[in-house]
């Protein structure tokens, strides 16, 4: 679902030009509150969860979260997933984002539908290979052993809007059939560390990342209250409980601008 946002910011532009100089500047303020939200809502994409090293065979079993933590729909056609060195899934056209809601990226959506979904089709599960093949193998490969690897979810006009590095050192191992999820729901922060090919890796999914705040743990070293078992693997696939976060600014400027129409219709 694409949002109506830019047609409404368009008509207020249009009868703020036609409005005299004191009236044009509440149309042209509600204008702004409108393309702000809608610049909002297409950012609101979070990775919250990935699975390295599953059970079985990794090009089968990897997966990835991603979260709509906005108060809109988003339009995820055309954006891409990748890691650092294969190739990038595109999200198939006419994919939005419910506010509040999941998709699951998965190497193969049939073999994670009848993993964790007990064989339960559920059209948030999309699928970086095309058919029902349980055997098909991936597009992408979460690096399992050092120096570590990194996602980047960028949107349709190659924008980054989510990015991690992690690494997998001596200090900092991969647990096997164990997702590392994201702790905090502010998402105030959408870049954590980037890949140990470009630099140091800043997330330590054992207590905290490098800039000292809480970031991506694995579930066995901080635990994930929505986290069960499937067969030998642990995670919360489209269980989170992550919450919606409005943007403090876009409430504002839209209060503001509801409130100068109104003032502008009683004047």
């Amino acid at each position: 679902m694409k949002s109506t946002t830019p047609r409404c910011t368009d008509v207020l532009r249009k009868r703020a030009a036609a409005l005299p100089v004191p009236h044009a500047f509440p149309a042209c303020l509600a204008a702004l509150a409108l393309a702000v939200a809608g610049a909002s809502a297409a950012s609101t994409v979070a990775i919250t969860e990935f699975l390295v090293d599953p059970s079985g065979t990794d090009l089968l079993n990897e997966w990835v979260e991603v979260y709509n933590y906005g108060t809109e729909a988003v339009d995820v056609s055309g954006w891409t997933l990748k890691d650092n060195s294969s190739a990038a899934y595109t999200f198939p056209g006419g994919t939005s984002i419910p506010s509040g809601g999941y998709l699951i990226i998965a190497q193969n959506g049939a073999a994670f539908t009848a993993r964790w979904l007990d064989g339960v089709a559920d059209a948030r599960v999309l699928s970086t290979v095309p058919g029902t093949d349980p055997a098909a193998e991936g597009r992408f490969q979460l690096n399992n052993g050092a120096p570590g690897d990194g996602l980047y979810l960028r949107d349709s006009t190659n924008a980054l809007v989510w990015s991690l590095g992690y690494n997998l050192s001596t200090a900092d191992p991969v647990s096997a059939r164990r997702a590392t999820w994201l702790a905090v729901d502010d998402f105030t922060t959408s870049n954590y560390g980037v890949p140990p090919q470009d630099g140091a890796a800043l997330i330590n999914r054992n207590g905290t990342d490098g800039t000292g705040t809480l970031g991506y743990e694995e579930n066995n070293r901080t635990a994930d209250p929505h986290a069960f078992q499937k067969g030998t693997d642990w995670g919360s696939p489209l269980a989170g409980g992550y919450t919606v976060v409005p943007e403090p600014a876009v409430i504002g400027l839209s209060s503001m601008g509801l409130l100068v129409l109104l003032l502008r219709r009683r004047g």
